[in-house]
């Protein structure tokens, strides 16, 4: 900010005429509304379990079908990860773009 304030009545027009007051005005009065309306809403605390019990997916159980379909979609993932990028750096490098 530039401006240079020597005296606090020239501060307060700056913020009266910057409407700085009436925002401020705006919140509060939205901030004891919700307070005043929300105060007697219940509100659910999130349950969990303090012991955490993490285990290895059985992929062995897995028929080889599985893995050779898990095996397609990933491949055909980065093959077209590979595809977007190479889209769009042609579009980026279009000399009509320069």
């Amino acid at each position: 900010m530039t401006d240079s304030f020597t005296d606090i009545d020239s501060l307060i027009l700056y913020y009266t005429t910057t409407g700085l007051t009436h925002r401020l005005l705006n919140q509060c009065i939205y901030s004891l509304t919700r307070m005043i309306t929300f105060v007697s809403v219940a509100v659910d605390h999130f349950r969990y379990n303090e012991i955490l019990k993490i285990e290895r997916a059985p992929v062995e159980a897995l028929p080889f079908s599985a893995a050779f379909a898990g095996m397609g979609l990933g491949f055909s993932l980065s093959l077209l990860i590979f595809m977007d990028q190479n889209i769009a750096e042609a579009m980026v490098n279009n000399p009509c773009n320069k």
